[in-house]
């Protein structure tokens, strides 16, 4: 009884962040309140926006004007500033007047300073996170609409739905949930499987994709992590499936999933590279650089990232805050099309390579979430189920090969029972004979 007392704590006290929160196809909560969300509608393109969060920090570096002046290139128009501080608020509403959000009882509690100076996490980076990961997860509650979430820190080079790179509207590829990017570093210094980034990804607002973004946010209030290591938990506990987006037909060809199982499909890394690929090898592999549709400054250094991203061509802002016309004047280009030659897959191993899940003071958030998430108890049950029938099998395997080892060690010393006997007694017969000779004389 007092186990299940500390359970039932544990699990209310895990979940203080998320309380009130629904589970799929619950009704929506104040919690989830996110005012008038008609801009988001206005600025789709069949059916799908492009969110992006922005504080004061990232207007103050660049970093939003930078990503505009990619998509005035293109044209891409399909967009959505979020304003996560009332700075911020003014600066994106002169950017794009009729294209911004901002909703203050939300974003309560969010600076607009820099978040996170460096890849590690700060109490205020994780309040604007998991925000983010809400926001998300409402505006897939509260309408129709597809959403593709980007990062302040990338660049589009061609409209990644019109290329063809992510095929979210190809009639054959509506088995997948949501379209990611690979973050695992490539030419062997790292593992070479699926590391999903958080920083890019196309979800189709399907039951699937709600309930995996609404673990996702159970998750992260749980482990209190980051963004992708309670994403990553969120795919292991729903068991997600993966599907090269470049040849997903084949990947996905004849297999059965469980209705509550999303499938992600992994964009290719020449397409989609981000910083740790421009960093390890990138160049080497594809020297012909056309074949970028967007790039992601993901690097460790965060208060600056204008002389990287401008060493990779990546920075199109000019010193005088302005758009430059491209070169020949007239008006927007997109960069050149990538060529027709067939690339090899980026990733050989589609599964989760890091993820967590033991929450700061040690609980387990898997088994913690399997009871709060609606859909998710019997199936984690079932997997936990099958991982201890592994064990069994494992530990039955290893006792049957200890015991047939004994045997055959037994086998083998009973073979030579009768010549080690024969040998004694021939030894024991040398000496008694030695001994009787010496006696004799």
């Amino acid at each position: 009884m007092r186990s299940v007392a500390l359970l039932a704590l544990a699990v209310a006290t895990c979940f203080d962040a998320v309380a009130g929160s629904p589970g799929v196809d619950e009704d929506v909560s104040p919690h989830y309140d996110l005012g008038d969300t008609a801009v988001f509608s206005q600025n789709a393109r069949r059916g799908l926006v492009t969110v992006v969060f922005a504080n004061l920090a990232y207007l103050e570096q660049g970093l939003i004007q930078n990503m505009l002046c990619s998509w005035g290139r293109i044209p891409y128009p399909h967009y959505v500033l979020v304003a996560v501080d009332e700075a911020a608020s003014a600066g994106v509403a002169k950017l794009s007047p009729g294209q911004t959000h901002w909703h203050p009882p939300y974003w309560r509690g969010i600076g607009s300073g820099l978040l996170r100076p460096t890849n590690q996490k700060t109490p205020e980076y994780v309040a604007f996170i998991h925000k983010r990961t809400r926001f998300v997860e409402a505006l897939l509650l509260l309408t129709n609409l597809d959403v593709l979430l980007c990062d302040a820190d990338t660049v589009f080079f061609r409209d990644p739905l019109a290329d063809g790179t992510v095929p979210f509207w190809d009639p054959d590829s509506d088995r997948c949930d949501a379209f990611v990017v690979n973050s695992a570093h490539r030419g062997g210094k790292g593992p070479d499987r699926v590391e999903p980034l958080g920083g890019f990804i196309a979800v189709r607002n399907n039951a699937r994709s709600r309930l995996w973004y609404r673990t996702w946010t159970a998750m992260e209030a749980c482990l209190q992590s980051k963004e992708q290591p309670a994403m990553h938990a969120s795919l292991r506990v729903l068991d997600a499936r993966f599907a090269r987006a470049y040849q997903y037909r084949a990947d996905l060809e004849y297999q059965v999933y469980a209705a509550t199982q999303p499938v992600l499909c992994v964009l290719h890394d020449a397409h989609y590279p981000t910083g740790f690929h421009m960093t390890d090898g990138y160049l080497k592999d594809y020297p012909d650089t056309s074949y970028i549709t967007l790039g992601h400054a993901s690097i460790p250094e965060k208060t600056n990232k204008q002389p990287w991203m401008a060493e990779l061509g990546w920075w199109f802002l000019g010193p005088d805050g302005q758009c430059p016309a491209p070169r020949g004047g007239g008006g927007a280009v997109a960069a050149p099309r990538p060529s027709k030659k067939k690339l090899e897959p980026s990733v050989k191993h589609l599964a989760v390579v890091h993820w967590k899940r033991e929450g700061p003071d040690g609980r387990d958030c898997t088994r913690i979430i399997a009871e709060r998430v609606p859909g998710l108890k019997l199936q984690v049950a079932d997997a936990l189920a099958k991982r201890e029938q592994r064990r069994q099998q494992q530990h039955e395997a290893a006792a049957a090969r200890n015991s047939s080892e004994g045997d055959s060690a037994r086998e083998s010393l009973g073979q030579y029972q009768l010549p080690l006997a024969l040998t004694v007694v021939m030894i024991l017969f040398a000496r008694m004979f030695r001994l009787h000779r010496y006696c004799l004389s």
